[in-house]
C-alpha cells in the first residue's frame, strides 16, 4: 500500500480502532456481569469461560442446561485472551509453521475451539490473495444469490 493510500484510509481505519477498543471495553464489563457468581444473568443467559479460553453461553431450559459457544473472537488471534491477558504470539507462529506441513482438516474440525481451523483457513485465504493479487486489488465484488 502506497503511503497515499495510507493516508486516504488512515482516518477511517482510526475511527474503527477507537470504535473496536471501546466496544471491548463494553463488552468486557457485560461479559463480567454476567460471569458473576452470584448468578446474575442477562435475559436468562449465564457466560462461562471453558478450560480451552471458549467463552461459552449457559441457559437453563427446564431441568437441562444448555451450553453453547459465543459467537465472537475469543479465540486464536485475539489481540487479548479473554481474561486480558496478553495473546502469546511465539505459540501462534508456531502453529502456523506446524500447519504449513500437511494438515488433517478433519482434525482441525474436531478441535474447533482450540482455534487452529480459524488460523488454517486465515493463512489459505490470505494465500489465495496473494496468488491473484490483481483480482482481488481490481476484480469487481459481484453478490450471490444465496436463495434466501
Amino acid at each position: 500500500m502506497s503511503d497515499a493510500d495510507w493516508a486516504g484510509i488512515q482516518p477511517d481505519v482510526v475511527k474503527r480502532f477507537a470504535q473496536r477498543d471501546a466496544e471491548f471495553w463494553d463488552q468486557g464489563a457485560k461479559m463480567t456481569k454476567i460471569q458473576s457468581p452470584t448468578g446474575e444473568s442477562h435475559l436468562g443467559h449465564q457466560a462461562e469461560i471453558g478450560p480451552e479460553g471458549v467463552v461459552r453461553d449457559v441457559q437453563q431450559q427446564g431441568d437441562k442446561e444448555v451450553v453453547s459457544p459465543f459467537t465472537g473472537d475469543h479465540d486464536i488471534y485475539d489481540i487479548r485472551k479473554a481474561d486480558g491477558s496478553p495473546v502469546d504470539y511465539e505459540s501462534r507462529a508456531s502453529l502456523l509453521r506446524r500447519m504449513q506441513g500437511a494438515v488433517d482438516i478433519a482434525t482441525l474440525l474436531r478441535r474447533w475451539h482450540d482455534g487452529r481451523v480459524k488460523l488454517y483457513v486465515t493463512w489459505k485465504t490470505l494465500a489465495l490473495r496473494n496468488r491473484f493479487a490483481e483480482l482481488f486489488r481490481d476484480g469487481d465484488y459481484v453478490p450471490l444469490d444465496g436463495g434466501v
